[in-house]
């Protein structure tokens, strides 16, 4: 499907939601949820919804879409994607390639104990030692 085949399906479902929503706090949930979405696509690409169906250490070993219902849950479930878009959005900058970012990201590294970037993000931890090791790459310290 093309981006912009997707982008009008979306719309028509959020206008035919907004057309049934109890007020805003309806509309706000559609809207986090449609970020969690995006923020999960732009990171995982094609295997997004394998994301959203598995459990996550950051997520308390609970699944984002078993949790999504819950406010908290909900806001978790972003507040993580966009600490993992954080990561994704370095990479792209310290790379000046999308492309290359993203092989990156997905390539086991052996700074990183030849573990694969990505699947660091699961900790507070590896979020943190995958950004230093995007600043050491940056400014060229590889020891």
């Amino acid at each position: 499907m093309k981006t912009q085949d997707m982008v009008r399906e979306l719309l028509e479902v959020t206008e035919r939601f907004n057309k049934t929503a109890s007020p805003q706090i309806d509309r706000d949930r559609i809207s986090h949820a449609t970020n969690i979405i995006h923020l999960a696509s732009k990171i995982f690409a094609d295997s997004s919804q394998q994301w959203l169906n598995q459990p996550h250490k950051m997520l308390e070993d609970r699944v984002p879409l078993d949790i999504i219902d819950r406010d908290e849950g909900l806001q978790q479930t972003e507040d993580l994607l966009e600490k993992m878009a954080e990561i994704v959005d370095r990479a792209i900058e310290v790379f000046n390639n999308e492309s290359v970012a993203k092989n990156w990201l997905r390539t086991p590294n052996p700074y990183l104990g030849d573990l694969i970037p990505l699947s660091m993000l699961e900790s507070a931890e590896g979020i943190e030692h995958v950004m230093d090791m995007l600043g050491r790459i940056d400014y060229g310290v590889y020891s």
